[in-house]
């Protein structure tokens, strides 16, 4: 069996969406959860579980970066710790600056200093 503990769900667009939804419900108990441009399907509880990064463009056509600041207030109202990132200049997509963020979160989440 793999261990989940050494594992991050890392999604873009439908694919941070569903991630969210995996990891919010407790389906995938993995070690961290890294959602670009992505929003919460539902607001339902969330377990207890890993570290969460949210990413989003400020000028995103597709999913509005408010989604982002909805989803953060949620996760961590539950008592989540969530890294959030807006992004200006930045539409539905991702760039250097979310790559490097992304890799600083997963560096620090998955190989902690010890």
């Amino acid at each position: 069996a793999a261990d989940l503990g050494r594992v991050a769900l890392v999604g873009f667009s439908q694919g941070a969406i569903m991630s969210v939804d995996a990891v919010m419900t407790g389906r995938w108990p993995v070690a961290a959860l890294a959602a670009l441009s992505g929003r919460l399907v539902r607001t339902g509880p969330v377990v207890p579980g890993p570290p969460v990064m949210l990413s989003h463009g400020m000028d995103d056509p597709v999913i509005p970066a408010a989604d982002a600041l909805h989803a953060a207030a949620h996760w961590q109202k539950a008592g989540r710790p969530v890294d959030l990132h807006l992004w200006t200049g930045l539409g539905h997509w991702f760039d250097a600056r979310v790559a490097e963020t992304t890799a600083v979160f997963l560096r620090r989440t998955l190989w902690p200093a010890g």
